[in-house]
């Protein structure tokens, strides 16, 4: 158990190291000690959480978004995320309702001389949530009916002027789900942007509709194999979809021999993919480790 807890303490170390080197784009130092305490303190608690190469769904503090480090070309360098959820009714034993969640999304130029980060993600985000099986009303599933969450978010980079970028969004997802062990589903989000005033025409390019489709194979509550696939097309200006702006990503996890972790590989192309290339477009295809949830 202790040599699992170890592989996660590198996880602390490297969200320490890569939040430090945010002075590299943001500056301050009091905000970057701060932001490296604050993401300590969340992973040294998912340590203490750690049981058995899972974590414990009783547990207030889980993975949210998939934790992973990806390396790419020359072209596209390095991708991390770290992401976390807090059950905040918890202990209040009104379990699964209302979360807090942190997400933090990094492009690192490792290959370059001086390795220098490119670009920070920080999102922070509330929502409510009904999942079958885990859920405040008697732990029900429902067939079919898998995740329902409304939620708000915000997104930024941290930086001023004209690379700043900001995104507020109020949003509704649904997924469908059959399936326990061999899980076959789809999922939607809307997502409605507001206070976009730093760049207007973020939603053109990102798009208000996100579809998945994935594959997912559990045992004992432990994901052996997940694929996801992923797509938005960008608004067009009088609300309407357009083929023009678009993005896809597909993402494939599989369980590793290493404990605590699996394999990750990530393909990207279209616009959006960082905030401060919102309106670029781009492709990048990235392979790594990802920790396991």
């Amino acid at each position: 158990m202790y040599h699992k807890k170890g592989l996660l303490a590198v996880f602390v170390l490297m969200a320490c190291t890569l939040t430090m080197k945010a002075e590299d784009i943001s500056g301050g130092a009091e905000s970057v000690s701060a932001d490296a305490l604050v993401i300590t303190n969340v992973v040294t608690n998912i340590i203490t959480n750690y049981r058995d190469g899972r974590i414990v769904r009783e547990d207030p503090l889980t993975i949210y978004h998939p934790s992973y480090i990806a390396f790419g070309l020359q072209k596209d360098q390095v991708k991390v995320q770290l992401s976390f959820q807090y059950d905040i009714l918890h202990y209040l034993k009104i379990r699964g309702l209302l979360y807090g969640a942190y997400s933090q999304l990094m492009f690192w130029d490792l290959y370059t001389l001086s390795g220098p980060f490119r670009d920070f993600t920080f999102n922070p985000e509330v929502f409510l949530r009904y999942e079958s099986g885990y859920n405040p009303f008697g732990n029900v599933r429902t067939f079919l009916l898998d995740v329902v969450q409304l939620g708000f978010d915000h997104r930024s980079n941290g930086k001023d002027g004209t690379n700043s970028r900001s995104i507020d969004r109020l949003y509704a997802f649904l997924q469908l789900a059959v399936g326990s062990v061999f899980q076959v589903g789809i999922n939607a989000r809307y997502s409605y942007y507001f206070r976009i005033e730093d760049n207007p025409d973020v939603r053109l390019f990102m798009g208000s509709f996100e579809f998945v489709a994935f594959v997912r194979i559990k045992i004992d509550r432990t994901e052996i194999l997940n694929i996801d696939g992923r797509f938005s097309f960008g608004d067009s200006v009088s609300f309407g979809l357009t083929t023009e702006r678009y993005w896809a990503e597909v993402t494939a996890k599989v369980i590793s021999p290493l404990p605590g972790v699996g394999f990750f590989g990530q393909g990207w192309v279209g616009y959006g993919e960082s905030l401060i290339d919102y309106n670029k477009y781009s492709w990048s295809i990235r392979i790594g480790v990802v920790a396991r949830s």
